[in-house]
């Protein structure tokens, strides 16, 4: 199945990273924050939430379970690291619950204790009127919920229907969570990348070289502003090829994007419509408009030239990775124990590295990779792409 639109999943130790994907490109956005400070420049509209494998649980005031913003960290850790960390985490309830086991990291040099997550798990407990299975449970649903809020608000909030995307789920944390996460919200759909415990490291090594240059102008769309917004894309042009000239990258084969920041007369914001030098840009910005606001005015407001913008990006080159080369089936490592909403099920265990290409289950199963642990909820089945993709099929909730 073809899906246009992507919503990434990045889940980590501290927290969780969500985008959109549309129509084979990312959504940008020049409001941004850092740690509460505003950032004016364009960046790459992720939305952030407080929820990794190393966020805390807790209970508040009013007697509810909450889990995080507050991280145990890597030092000294979730407790199931056996490290000094006393405090019950989201790794805690995984390990727990049988999706993480000592296997899972074996690679890393860190054992996985069941019994000091339990030791964790149990002092949330006496804090409440509930067992220690309702605990570990309890937090794996608190953070689904805590992503959800966050998925929604870099989708649906952006007038985007998340039900026709495929999530893509990378990060330590997301595979372990991202069919449940698709479920809840009606997709169909969730893509494991191989290298998916170090997907963000990977992309940032082949993304693209991107330059950004734009300015303020504050004028009427009209002839005569067109051919200002001209004036100024020369000169970023121009501009953008000495600095690429400075960092010794192809000049050559640089592709130059230009953008507008359009509004509506009186409006405090603006959405940015890329610009090909005629009055097709109009049309582009109600269309945009009204995905995002659900209406237009075309034909009641005249349209305001909030800022001009150029993007100038050097392509890196294309990193091709190895199809799946097994042709035999194999048999899981192991079965496990995992502790479901529903009870204790049996799951079989696989390792990715050893998967073939007819290869097919039906959850619950566990699939253990080099830096991350993928979990198949019962109702879904999981397969292998011939490009080593896993692709989960989804039973909405």
């Amino acid at each position: 199945m073809h899906k246009s639109h992507l919503t990434t999943f990045d889940m980590g130790g501290t927290s969780a990273d969500f985008a959109a994907i549309v129509d084979g490109a990312p959504l940008w956005t020049d409001e941004a924050e850092i740690d509460g400070l505003p950032v004016r420049i364009p960046v790459l509209d992720i939305t952030t939430v407080g929820a990794g494998g190393g966020s805390i649980a807790w209970i508040d005031e009013g007697g509810a379970l909450r889990v995080g913003p507050k991280s145990a960290g890597s030092d000294p850790g979730p407790a199931c690291y056996d490290r000094g960390g006393t405090h019950p985490t989201v790794t805690d309830a995984n390990v727990f619950c049988g999706l993480l086991d000592a296997a899972s990291l074996q690679n890393s040099g860190l054992p996985l204790s069941r019994k000091k997550a339990e030791c964790a798990l149990g002092h949330l407990m006496h804090q409440a009127d509930f067992t220690i299975q309702e605990a570990a449970l309890g937090i794996r649903a608190v953070v689904n919920a805590n992503m959800l809020r966050g998925i929604r608000k870099a989708t649906v909030e952006k007038g985007i229907d998340v039900r026709d995307s495929a999530l893509v789920a990378f990060g330590g944390g997301g595979p372990l969570h991202g069919a449940e996460l698709a479920s809840a919200l009606g997709i169909q759909e969730v893509l494991v990348p191989r290298m998916a415990g170090m997907f963000s490291a990977l992309g940032i090594l082949l993304s693209d070289v991107r330059l950004d240059i734009g300015e303020t102008l504050l004028l009427p769309w009209n002839a005569e502003t067109r051919g200002e917004i001209d004036d100024r894309l020369r000169r970023f042009r121009e501009k953008a090829l000495a600095g690429l000239k400075r960092q010794g990258l192809d000049r050559n084969n640089a592709l130059f994007l230009p953008a507008l920041d359009l509004r509506y007369e009186g409006q405090s914001f603006h959405l940015c419509v890329p610009y090909d030098g005629t009055n097709r840009v109009a049309d582009a910005f109600h269309k945009a408009f009204r995905s995002r606001y659900g209406y237009h005015m075309k034909n009641q407001r005249p349209l305001e030239v909030v800022s001009v913008r150029l993007a100038t990006v050097v392509r890196r080159q294309a990193v091709t990775l190895p199809r799946v080369q097994k042709t035999s089936p194999g048999q899981p490592i192991a079965y496990r124990k995992i502790l479901l909403a529903t009870g204790t099920e049996p799951a079989p265990v696989y390792l990715r590295e050893a998967l073939w290409e007819t290869f097919e289950e039906n959850g619950p199963a566990v699939i253990q990779d080099q830096g991350c642990t993928v979990f198949v909820p019962p109702g879904c089945t999981v397969c292998l792409e011939p490009n080593g993709c896993l692709k989960i099929h989804v039973e909405s909730s």
